[in-house]
């Protein structure tokens, strides 16, 4: 028995190196490079942007980021919501409408960032852009898990519909909606 541990790509949890994270039961093996894909995993970070999960405090921010295969979520952020709300107009502009291009190697993130998710675009079963009175919410659906994120106040939506419409419907095509 492989008694070597490694981080899952999934729940960036510690496990054995072997087919299947002890701890979500997702498959280790499952996170490959697509074949259209550089043979050195490097993707270009698109943008990132500061949410708070719903539901969650304010005060405990995470950082998404986008590249065009994949979806990072830094569990453990450095950056702050509440400052964002400080400056929201300028935060959502730089968000939305500069590109990072920041390259980032996906197969070193679980060992260089264990508290990294990786989430495969091609997993997501539904992206959904909505709001309510107050904010505008990014909800993210795939087999496993379901996270909505608090993104900016209502009336950013539009500021965030066409980013997303540039970075995540040509991937995913009618699983991004919009409420």
């Amino acid at each position: 028995m492989n008694n070597h541990l490694i981080y899952c790509p999934y729940c960036g949890k510690k496990t054995p190196e072997q087919n299947y994270c002890i701890n979500c039961g997702k498959p280790i093996n499952d996170i490959t490079i697509k074949p259209n894909s550089s043979s050195n995993s490097e993707e270009l970070i698109i943008t990132e942007i500061i949410v708070s999960e719903q539901g969650k405090r304010l005060a405990d921010p995470k950082t998404l980021y986008f590249t065009k295969n994949y979806i990072l979520k830094d569990k453990c952020s450095r950056s702050s919501f509440g400052g964002k709300n400080m400056d929201m107009g300028n935060i959502v502009k730089i968000e939305c409408e500069n590109e990072l291009n920041e390259p980032v190697n996906i197969n070193e993130i679980p060992r260089k960032y264990p508290e990294m998710e990786i989430l495969p675009i091609d997993e997501i079963e539904k992206a959904e852009l909505s709001n309510n009175f107050w904010n505008t919410f990014l909800e993210i659906t795939t087999p496993s898990t379901k996270s909505k994120y608090v993104l900016a106040a209502k009336k950013y939506k539009k500021n965030y519909l066409e980013l997303f419409n540039r970075i995540l419907k040509p991937e995913i095509g009618n699983r991004f909606q919009v409420k």
